[in-house]
């Protein structure tokens, strides 16, 4: 198993549903492609843009929870 495989194979194994192993399976195809091209530049690319959308997906779900609760 290469390392790439193992850190892959971590991934899943902390997947919490079938949708969040898909996600990961995506991002990791994708970032892999860029890594293979040799694009550090495409690697950095798609990671920023994933976290970017994961930290907006945070905080809507927090400010959604926090008008729930009515603390916003």
């Amino acid at each position: 198993m290469t390392d790439n495989e193992k850190v892959f194979a971590e991934l899943k194994s902390r997947a919490t549903d079938s949708k969040h192993e898909q996600a990961l399976t995506d991002l990791y195809k994708e970032v892999l492609a860029a890594f293979e091209s040799n694009s550090s530049k495409g690697v950095a690319g798609i990671v920023g843009a994933k976290m970017q959308e994961l930290h907006s997906a945070y905080n809507d779900a927090h400010g959604a929870l926090m008008k729930k609760m009515r603390l916003k």
